[in-house]
């Protein structure tokens, strides 16, 4: 076989390869674009955003103690679990005998009543119908 053929060969092969390349590519990279959408897209949203500002002031590894006027919702309540995924890291305990207290209030209006029959005092108190308590007399 002559030098002139095998190159001639050679080039072609590298033509053909370059179009598989580049049709492999033009598949490939909005594939790419489309799987990386979905991965951002699948982050999972916190359940309740309300519990952001209480979780911004509560200090690092704290376990808060927690107190709610919803009812029949104790640490197996739907209420609960959404304050404990929206608090994480912070682990709840349900009452209120720690030095930091999460009210979860159905009735914002009536966290005055309830620091008052706890003996608890509002450290920080969001509009969502969420409060940081402490106990009376605790700094």
């Amino acid at each position: 076989m002559s030098t002139s053929r095998i190159k001639s060969a050679t080039e072609r092969d590298i033509a053909q390869c370059t179009l598989v390349f580049a049709a492999l590519l033009g598949i490939a990279l909005p594939l790419a674009d489309g799987l990386l959408h979905v991965l951002k897209n699948a982050v999972p949203a916190r359940i309740d955003p309300r519990y952001a500002s209480i979780r911004a002031a509560v200090p690092d590894e704290t376990t808060l103690g927690y107190v709610t006027d919803f009812g029949d919702q104790g640490p197996t309540g739907e209420y609960f679990w959404k304050a404990q995924y929206g608090l994480a890291p912070h682990l709840l305990v349900e009452g209120e005998s720690h030095r930091l207290i999460l009210a979860n209030l159905q009735h914002p209006g009536k966290l005055g009543s309830l620091c008052q029959r706890m003996g608890l005092t509002p450290v920080k108190v969001d509009r969502a119908g969420v409060a940081l308590l402490r106990p009376e007399g605790e700094p």
